[in-house]
């Protein structure tokens, strides 16, 4: 059963609204800075009058503040959107066994080279794959007795004679 999530549509459109108008001031206030740029670069003497130039800082630190109401209120918004859709739950991992081994360490083409160099004319792929899955198995057996022979011996490093005595 889902929960009613409640949605306040006029609040989330005056956020958007908001964060629109912060936008255009932004935009506004980057021709400002472009054109006192130029203003600075330029070769020419120009005579700008003290009053525009306050009206140019006063107009950045208003920009600056609204851009960073404008953050806050796409903030706002974007957790509003998000706590609307609903979670997905967690995917569980499956307890069943698998009876095939996690690593296959030798790969189908060498095991069709090696068939072929038996005297085999073609390979399958399926065939290669029930090699592997055989030789992987067999392998991890005898894996696991090396290591149990291993630390019966009191060893921490498994040794050649141990897989060997684990293949008798």
């Amino acid at each position: 059963m889902c929960a009613k999530i409640e949605f306040d549509y006029a609040s989330f459109w005056k956020r958007e609204e908001e964060v629109d108008a912060a936008k255009r001031q932004y935009e506004n206030e980057k021709k400002r800075k472009k054109l006192k740029r130029t203003i600075k670069k330029s070769k020419s003497c120009v005579i700008m009058p003290k009053n525009l130039e306050k009206e140019i800082d006063e107009a950045a630190k208003a920009t600056k503040k609204a851009s960073k109401t404008a953050k806050k209120a796409q903030k706002e918004v974007n957790d509003v959107k998000n706590a609307a859709k609903p979670k997905k739950k967690p995917k569980t991992k499956s307890k069943s066994k698998k009876t095939t081994p996690k690593r296959k360490n030798i790969s189908p083409t060498s095991i069709t080279r090696n068939l072929k160099d038996q005297g085999a004319k073609r390979v399958s792929k399926k065939a290669a794959k029930a090699i592997q899955d055989v030789t992987a198995a067999i392998a991890e057996d005898i894996a696991a007795k090396s290591i149990k022979l291993a630390k019966h011996r009191g060893a921490k490093t498994v040794q050649e004679k141990d897989v060997k005595a684990a293949l008798k």
